[in-house]
């Protein structure tokens, strides 16, 4: 009585065709914790089939964890206290005159253009070793 066009058989609705559409946000089963005496029978089981690159790869097993724990252990917990830089404003009076601030600016100006050339130049240097490196790398950090 099966047609061309009719299902030979029928499956049966999911639980989201059913209305629970939430039903694979329920959560999985956790295992239970195995023995340490289960696990290490397990391990022993598995050494003793044939093969011998199943030892290599159960060595691999081991030594990796354990190579990572001893670069955790041995890599230094925390770095150096720094004290932060303080940096403290000078106190001028509230009152002091128009001779005095020009003043102060005509000893400060200097210094301050010394210090901003300064940087450009460091600034400058920066760049040159970047585009020194670039051309050995044979970037184009020229092309936009």
């Amino acid at each position: 009585m099966n047609g061309p066009h009719q299902p030979r058989h029928r499956r049966s609705p999911t639980s989201f065709e059913k209305g629970r559409g939430l039903a694979y946000l329920v959560p999985m089963a956790m295992p239970r914790p195995s023995r340490p005496s289960v696990v290490w029978a397990d391990f022993k089981a598995f050494v003793r089939q044939p093969g011998s690159h199943k030892v290599l790869f159960a060595a691999l097993a081991i030594i990796m964890p354990l190579v990572a724990l001893a670069i955790f252990m041995l890599s230094p917990v925390t770095a150096p206290y720094k004290p932060p830089d303080v940096v403290f404003a000078d106190q001028w009076p509230a009152n002091r005159s128009e001779a005095e601030v020009r003043k102060q600016l005509a000893i400060d100006a200097p210094k301050e253009r010394e210090q901003r050339r300064l940087e450009a130049e460091a600034l400058a240097e920066h760049k040159r070793q970047l585009r020194k490196l670039a051309d050995a790398l044979g970037m184009d950090v020229d092309a936009k």
